[in-house]
C-alpha cells in the first residue's frame, strides 16, 4: 500500500505580502452618463499560523486589519499623502474559518470606489498610489507595499497641496 506524503509549507508566523495588480473599472453613478472609478487592489499573501482576517469579536488598535494610504503623486514626483477617513479601518473577514492554526497563502482582492465622478466640474486626472499594508489577530504587521500608479479623478485642488 502506498502511502501519499504531502509537504506542508512553513510560512513565517508574521504576514507577509506582495503587490500582485491594481485593476481599473469605470463604472456609472447615477442615470445620468457621470462615472467614477471602482479599482480592485490584489496582494498575494502567506501566513503561517493562519490567523488572518477578522471577527466580529475582534478588536484592532488605531486600524483595522488592512491599512490602505494614499499618496498623490505630484509633477515633481514627490508624493503627498492623503488622510482620508475611509482608509483608517479596513477589514477583511477571516481567511481560515475552520480557526485551526497551519499555514496558508493565496490572494486577496480589496475593492473600492474613489469618491470622484469624471464628469463635476474642477475635477482633474490626478496620478495616485496605494500602500498597503495587513496584520493578523496578534497585529503581527506585514511589510508594507506600493501599487502601481493609477490615475483617478480628483478636485483639481489636490495637485496645489
Amino acid at each position: 500500500m502506498l502511502a501519499a506524503c504531502v509537504d506542508i509549507p512553513k510560512y513565517d508566523d508574521t504576514p507577509s505580502i506582495a503587490f500582485n495588480s491594481l485593476t481599473k473599472y469605470v463604472v456609472p453613478v447615477d442615470t445620468t452618463a457621470n462615472t467614477k472609478d471602482s479599482i480592485i487592489v490584489t496582494i498575494d499573501f502567506t501566513d503561517g499560523d493562519g490567523d488572518l482576517g477578522a471577527g466580529r469579536e475582534d478588536h484592532y488598535p488605531d486600524w483595522g486589519n488592512y491599512r490602505l494610504r494614499t499618496f498623490i503623486v505630484k509633477p515633481d514626483n514627490s508624493e503627498l499623502e492623503l488622510n482620508l477617513s475611509l482608509d483608517k479601518f479596513m477589514f477583511f473577514p477571516p481567511l481560515k474559518p475552520d480557526g485551526k492554526p497551519g499555514p496558508i497563502k493565496g490572494k486577496l482582492d480589496f475593492g473600492l470606489v474613489t469618491g470622484f465622478p469624471y464628469q463635476q466640474r474642477g475635477n482633474v486626472l490626478v496620478p495616485l498610489k496605494l500602500r498597503i499594508k495587513i496584520r493578523d489577530k496578534a497585529l503581527r504587521e506585514s511589510q508594507e507595499v506600493e501599487t502601481d500608479t493609477i490615475w483617478t479623478p480628483m478636485p483639481s485642488y489636490y495637485l496645489e497641496l
